[in-house]
């Protein structure tokens, strides 16, 4: 895991503790998953669900997701997500 890119508009600075600790729950329950049962799992529980580029519009992401990288969404607080 790394959290290089972890800021900006977007970054822990900017959520309230109880969306704070729904981050580190997030990162949490996956750890403990396969990654089989993390995309069988529903995308607004414990699971996952790809993000096409297209869906960042003009935002520029970071230089190290390269265009053979397969961004996906874990969901941390209702239906925020975050994007790895």
């Amino acid at each position: 895991m790394n959290l290089e890119h972890l800021g900006g508009d977007h970054g822990l600075s900017k959520c309230e503790p109880l969306e704070k600790a729904a981050f580190a729950d997030t990162l949490h329950k996956p750890s403990k998953m396969t990654w089989g049962e993390i995309q069988l799992a529903r995308k607004h529980g414990n699971g996952s669900e790809s993000i096409p580029r297209a869906a960042f519009g003009s935002r520029r992401l970071p230089p190290g997701v390269t265009d053979d990288v397969n961004l996906i969404a874990f969901r941390i607080w209702g239906k925020a997500p975050m994007v790895g």
